[in-house]
């Protein structure tokens, strides 16, 4: 499953827990592209390296939220009590 869903099984929050593995991978394509394509072993490492630290990233911060942490969906009467 690519998807994982908090809040006992509402949909309160969808974290896509593929985005991560995608960024990681662009991450080890930079630093291949720049290592062999343009021989520039240390730009590749910036700059790949960055990309991969940025998708590691994403998919720890994912474990961090927490039903608690998100706001319940408002309701229609709710919107509507306002008017």
């Amino acid at each position: 499953m690519g998807h994982r869903l908090i809040g006992g099984g509402a949909c309160l929050f969808n974290v896509n827990l593929t985005m991560p593995v995608w960024m990681f991978g662009f991450g080890l394509a930079a630093i291949v592209l720049f290592w062999f394509a343009f021989d520039d072993p240390q730009t590749g490492l910036g700059i790949g390296g960055a990309l991969g630290v940025l998708g590691v990233t994403y998919y720890l911060s994912s474990f961090l939220v927490t039903s608690e942490s998100v706001p319940p969906p408002a309701s229609r009467n709710d919107a509507d009590a306002g008017h």
